[in-house]
């Protein structure tokens, strides 16, 4: 959701008991770029780090989210394509690779409160698997 910083904003909702709650208004806060992404790589896969910090002192909450690309690998050559609701013989090419991409669903939230200076360093945003299985024999990898 794109707030604009110069508005005040508020929550609003209703439970299932059809109870209201509302928050007090609050400005909108600009976020800090992100410094750096970095990873480490072990047997457990691969940990993506993100790195931030706010020169500003305008927050000292910080909430990330990030979106997946995977390419998978087919372990054996493709001569068939499903098109259109038919199998055909594929005629211009081999295909080895697909990719699928997908919104993170984890809420990964930081906090700068109890450090002495607003800066967020290796927080731990994803780990990566050393393989993913999919689509029957295609394989993740890196």
């Amino acid at each position: 959701m794109a707030l604009i910083p110069a508005k005040r904003y508020r929550l609003f909702f209703r439970t299932q008991a059809r109870r209201d709650y509302a928050s007090d208004y609050a400005a909108a806060k600009t976020t800090p770029p992100i410094d750096s992404v970095t990873w480490t790589a072990s047997a457990q896969g691969v940990q993506v780090y993100v790195n931030t910090h706010d020169d500003n002192e305008a927050t000292r909450f910080y909430r990330w989210d990030y979106d997946e690309t995977w390419e998978f690998t087919s372990a054996f050559r493709s001569f068939l394509e499903y098109r259109n609701g038919r199998l055909d013989f594929r005629f211009n090419g081999d295909i080895y690779y697909c990719w699928k991409t997908e919104q993170s669903s984890a809420i990964k939230l930081g906090s700068t409160l109890a450090l002495s200076q607003n800066v967020v360093a290796d927080y731990p945003l994803t780990l990566v698997p050393p393989a993913l299985r999919s689509c029957g024999t295609n394989t993740a990898s890196w």
